[in-house]
């Protein structure tokens, strides 16, 4: 069979599929007795691993067939790998400062193939540490390469084994506890991905010792930057350190930190941390962030910022504080005592890039200093979105709508003959809601590009229709739509395709 009959018969697969997870979703939502409850959980953990191995096998045959064409839209490079790696719970993830955040290209195919490749070395490395790795190859900066390296600690592989690895695999029976169940697709999808992308992929491994995969692919920065600019506004401009006497915290800390190139020092007690910031505050290269651990068994991190605030060796300084464990109080205390940011263990080094940045950010920009930078504000922050949803009513916009506000987006609904007399300020992302061939699509498209013209960011805007035909899709576009959603299009689906291609792509900008 080739890859255009796998592509039809996988997309008749999905449309009942989908409607079995859109239905027992709704239902889930409903009241229930508690048998009803399990038997509806469990049929929907079956119809998701079902849509899911489908959703693999058409990636794979749209690539095969060749019909795949990549975005090139602004994205953010760590918005995009943090996306992934909150699929897992045991990637430790380093990415060295000079790789650039700000970016063009697709998004939802390279977090593709990194999950992808993360999902192998989970799969064969049951409980073992895996590492990502990111970084930019020498050479050329005016062409810019990031490598990247997964490497496990699992079972590894043959000689034999690694010679066939970029294949894909088809089991004769489906197999439900594999994530891919039981095909070997993931990897071999990455590979055309990141051919696709101009890149090259190679694998190493040793039976019994684990397996390293390595890629670089070519990177086209965000307009108006360069790598030597990226470097010179990385955070290796900062000298941090770290007071805490344990000394396995302390020396982890400052690795990620180095990691990043970050400038750090090093103090046990609170006597050598002001011997440290006195020494570099006189020779004119002072502390600029400091890490201190709040309760040790032999320092209060609280009354340590206490006394280097009282000798104003905190003045300019981003302070973060680290907590093992939350105690009820701390909050409060942090904010009287100018605290940016307070994270608890355990966090993933990538969740402490993003608060060092936003932290170091906000306080750059002069807003820093009323705001306490938490792990469940950069979540709120990542999450958040308000999507204007233009649809005639019925109780399948009801329904997509109760599940976006369940994924924590803020959701207007809206009848076409209204749209004319709202501003698109406060909004993020439109969603059209399309039976068939309505005019009136078409006619608020043309009004809301209009709209889109007078404001200097862009808003994007994503057709759900149900008519699948090319001229129709044609019309959306010349109209101002940027993409459509086409067929059975079920809540999931449509969450998914929100992740992928606007709430992680770091905003657009107008083409």
């Amino acid at each position: 069979m080739d890859a255009r009959h796998f592509i039809n018969l996988t997309t008749s697969l999905q449309q009942p599929t989908r409607r079995i997870l859109e239905t027992v979703s709704f239902l889930l939502n409903t009241e229930l007795s508690e048998e009803q409850r399990y038997d509806l959980a469990s049929l929907k953990t079956v119809a998701s691993q079902t849509q899911a191995l489908l959703e693999k096998i058409l990636d794979y045959a749209r690539l095969e067939a060749a019909e795949v064409q990549l975005e090139n839209i602004p994205f953010s490079l760590r918005s995009a790998i943090k996306f992934a790696l909150n699929q897992f719970v045991q990637i430790n993830c380093f990415i060295h400062s000079s790789v650039p955040d700000a970016l063009l290209g697709d998004p939802g195919y390279l977090r593709l193939a990194l999950i992808n490749l993360l999902e192998n070395a989970v799969k064969y490395s049951p409980g073992g540490p895996i590492t990502l790795q990111l970084q930019l190859e020498d050479g050329d900066s005016s062409r810019p390469q990031l490598y990247v390296k997964i490497q496990d600690q699992g079972i590894g592989m043959s000689a034999e084994r690694l010679q066939e690895v970029f294949e894909p695999y088809f089991p004769s029976q489906l197999d439900y506890t594999s994530p891919d169940g039981g095909y070997r697709l993931g990897v071999a999808t990455s590979r055309q991905i990141i051919q696709l992308m101009g890149g090259r992929i190679w694998v190493e491994s040793t039976l019994g010792l684990g397996t390293t995969f390595y890629f670089s692919i070519p990177l086209q920065l965000a307009v108006g930057q360069s790598v030597e600019q990226l470097r010179e506004t990385s955070l290796d401009q900062i000298k941090a350190m770290v007071i805490n006497d344990d000394s396995l915290e302390r020396t982890t800390l400052c690795q990620d930190l180095a990691s990043w190139n970050i400038a750090v020092e090093q103090a046990s007690d609170v006597d050598v941390a002001l011997k440290l910031l006195q020494e570099g505050k006189q020779a004119g290269h002072p502390v600029k962030l400091v890490f201190i651990e709040c309760r040790t068994a032999s320092l209060d991190g609280f009354v340590v910022a206490e006394n280097l605030k009282s000798r104003g060796l905190l003045d300019g300084v981003v302070l973060v504080m680290m907590a093992t464990e939350g105690q009820r109080g701390d909050a409060a205390r942090c904010r009287a005592l100018g605290v940016a940011a307070y994270l608890t263990r355990p966090f993933r080094p990538i969740e402490l890039w993003e608060m060092i940045h936003f932290a170091v950010g906000l306080r750059q920009a002069g807003r820093g200093s009323n705001t306490l930078i938490t792990r469940h504000l950069l979540r709120e922050e990542d999450s958040k979105y308000h999507i204007l949803m233009v649809a005639t009513p019925s109780a399948s916009v009801q329904h997509l709508k109760i599940l976006l506000e369940q994924q924590g987006h803020q959701v207007t609904n809206l009848e076409p003959k209204v749209v004319s007399s709202l501003r698109l300020d406060s909004f993020d992302l439109v969603l059209l809601q399309i039976g068939g061939r309505e005019v009136w699509a078409l006619e608020i498209a043309t009004y809301l590009h209009e709209m889109k013209q007078e404001r200097k960011d862009y808003i994007p805007v994503i057709a759900l229709t149900s008519d699948t035909s090319a001229d129709w899709h044609e019309s959306l576009r010349a109209s101002g739509v940027d993409d459509c959603l086409t067929g059975v299009v079920a809540a999931e689906r449509v969450i998914s395709f929100i992740e992928n291609r606007v709430l992680y792509s770091g905003g657009f900008e107008s083409p």
